[in-house]
């Protein structure tokens, strides 16, 4: 290498020991914005997480560089360029970009220069990490992707999705200062963070939810377009639900819990008090038909099972107060009736507790919580429907 940085090849020495190798590209799955698998029984939840990817510069500093050769800097050169697109959006706004040293943020709204970027208006950004070597990149928002169409079509996922990518092209470049004041700037390096697209959830899926319970879930990584969704609960027929809208869902002819538009191409689910049904057929179902932002299309079903849950049983306790051999007159043969009752078993059981005496005593459930027994007459909430017994 040319030590003396005269001549500056991105393959070889640009300054006294300085070199590069190739940078190495990345990818980010918009799918992956959410880990959302319909289930509430078994953990999963609908916290966004953000994309990330580090990877390596490919550059090498010879150690102790600062000490006894100079300082180094290294700096984005421009903008990034993108494949696949002619303008970077997010849910239709135009992206800008902000380029300051090792940083570049990519957001919506008003153009700021470089003044201050709102921390929700953020799409995207990625630094030059000098302590490491790498690049960290973290995007927060969906990119729109110039690929739309029918996700339930034959081979729709792999052409709207596993296929539609966007590849954003970074160039860096190292500048050197030596103790004797000389600076160096070597020619650009280049590297891509390739993004790839996301599609809403097609096809039949099983929701399934504990009994008094909610769940919030996931249909499409991108929020919906216009925020409105097409619900079919088979009763009502196909109606336009919009961002806080609830349509009700059913089980034949009985109204089994409410189906709510939360945003963000997220819904809920909540079914009325003690129904369950945990069955693998006939189960209430309602179904879909949703745009995301991009324009991507799918049309989906959505089975829901209701995981009964034993209701705790209340226990009924009364003081009872006596004296030591009832005041001397009944020498070691006292003796008081402690009235216990039995406990209320559930909602879910069948027994008429209707004949029951509690005049005088407490109800308690759970950690000695006072509790109100609220049979009437009998717990069963499904007419003895699978599920609930």
């Amino acid at each position: 290498g040319d030590v003396n940085g005269d001549n500056k090849s991105v393959t070889d020495t640009i300054k006294d020991g300085i070199t590069f190798g190739k940078p190495v590209d990345s990818k980010v799955d918009e799918d992956n914005f959410y880990q959302n698998d319909l289930n509430g029984t078994d953990g999963g939840n609908v916290t966004k997480s953000n994309l990330t990817a580090s990877e390596s510069l490919g550059i090498t500093i010879p150690n102790g560089y600062e000490n006894t050769v100079g300082t180094y800097t290294i700096n984005f050169a421009g903008n990034p360029t993108v494949d696949g697109v002619t303008k970077l959006t997010s849910d239709g706004k135009d992206i800008h970009f902000q380029t300051i040293g090792n940083k570049i943020i990519a957001y919506i709204g008003t153009d700021v220069g470089n003044d201050t970027v709102k921390p929700n208006n953020k799409v995207f950004e990625i630094v030059l990490n000098k302590s490491t070597g790498k690049y960290d990149y973290t995007q927060y928002k969906n990119i729109d992707h110039p690929k739309s169409g029918n996700v339930n079509e034959a081979n729709g996922k792999e052409n709207y999705n596993d296929n539609d990518n966007i590849d954003l092209n970074f160039k860096f470049n190292i500048t050197t200062t030596s103790k004797n004041g000389q600076t160096v700037t070597s020619p650009s390096q280049e590297f891509k963070v390739t993004v790839n697209d996301s599609t809403p959830i097609a096809g039949e899926q099983n929701l399934v939810v504990y009994e008094d319970n909610s769940l919030q879930f996931i249909i499409s990584d991108e929020s919906f377009k216009n925020g409105s969704i097409e619900i079919d609960n088979g009763k009502d027929g196909e109606k336009n639900i919009k961002i806080g809208e609830i349509v009700d869902i059913y089980d034949g002819d009985k109204v089994i819990g409410k189906l709510t538009n939360k945003g963000d191409g997220k819904l809920e689910f909540k079914p009325v008090a003690d129904y369950s049904k945990y069955t693998d057929d006939n189960l209430p179902n309602f179904k879909y038909k949703v745009y995301d932002t991009d324009g991507d299309y799918a049309v989906g079903t959505v089975n829901i099972k209701v995981k009964p849950v034993a209701d705790a049983p209340t226990i009924f306790v009364k003081n009872v107060e006596t004296y030591e051999d009832n005041k001397n007159t009944q020498e070691g043969t006292n003796r008081v009736s402690l009235e216990l009752k039995v406990p209320t078993l559930s909602k879910d059981s069948d027994k008429d507790y209707t004949g029951e005496d509690r005049t005088g005593y407490q109800g308690k459930q759970g950690n000695n919580k006072n509790a109100i027994q609220t049979l009437t007459p009998s717990g069963d909430k499904n007419d003895m429907a699978t599920g609930d017994s």
